[in-house]
């Protein structure tokens, strides 16, 4: 079977004088707290309020933005991927590279109500038809030519936390997570990437799997420091869960096509 997922992990990604940095600012850190499909999930994302509030007093998280999306950290991302199947060609990198703004995000994710409208009542709505999404896609390149974008946002989940096998939005072309504690395997924290017995998936408004016809692939577990990286398509079937003990600390990032409707 072909429809694996793409994915591979770094150690030792930030340079410790980032990590040590991000992590001495967590206790002045003002955070915004979500709930996912179960548990609580406290984030920082970019470039709406905490984050521009947050960033004034702790210039670390911009710079560990920077760092993440640097010229030469974009290419190592692709280029690693490649190795394990991902097929990225020379011209999209390129592409990506040169027209990519690391300080604007995706609709809906930033400050702009017009953004968190157009996201919410007409991108979500025609993400639900792939021939109209792919037409979209088309002309809005034909017409406008390739953009790209960013999500960025540091992350604490409590012990419940859990998300259950799922895509993300498919507007999302690589996404990352950089884990900044270690934990023990016996607190059950990981990543796990599966893979469908069948060929055509079957998801959910939220993108979650409604079949349970999948295959465990791998468990990736929380080190710190570690980069697990994935190429976002069909197959990227991922779920998570958080440390039965206490807080599980990550950096979540995405490249997004913003081009895509």
């Amino acid at each position: 079977m072909s429809n694996k997922p793409v994915f591979t992990v770094v150690d030792n990604f930030l340079s410790e004088q980032l990590l040590k940095e991000l992590i001495d600012s967590f206790d002045s850190l003002i955070w915004s707290k979500n709930y996912s499909q179960k548990g609580l999930r406290k984030s920082i994302v970019f470039h709406n309020k905490n984050y521009l509030s947050n960033v004034k007093n702790n210039p670390i998280l911009k710079d560990v933005k920077d760092f993440i999306f640097s010229e030469e950290k974009l290419s190592f991302y692709f280029k690693i991927l490649n190795t394990k199947g991902a097929n990225f060609s020379i011209k999209k990198i390129q592409s990506i590279k040169e027209k990519i703004d690391i300080n604007s995000t995706e609709k809906g994710l930033s400050n702009s109500i017009l953004d968190k409208f157009l996201a919410k009542y007409v991108r979500n709505i025609f993400y639900k038809s792939l021939t109209i999404k792919k037409i979209s896609r088309y002309l809005r390149r034909k017409l406008l030519g390739d953009k790209y974008r960013i999500t960025f946002s540091i992350n604490s989940t409590n012990g419940s936390y859990s998300e259950a096998p799922h895509i993300d939005i498919r507007n999302k072309i690589i996404v990352g997570l950089v884990y900044l504690d270690d934990v023990s395997t016996n607190n059950s924290s990981n990543i796990t990437f599966w893979q469908s017995k069948v060929s055509k998936l079957k998801y959910d408004k939220n993108l979650y799997i409604k079949d349970g016809n999948l295959i465990k692939i791998e468990d990736i577990f929380p080190k710190r420091n570690r980069l697990v990286i994935f190429k976002n398509d069909e197959y990227a079937i991922h779920s998570a869960k958080g440390n039965l003990s206490g807080e599980r600390r990550f950096i979540y990032f995405s490249v997004v096509a913003s081009r895509d409707l």
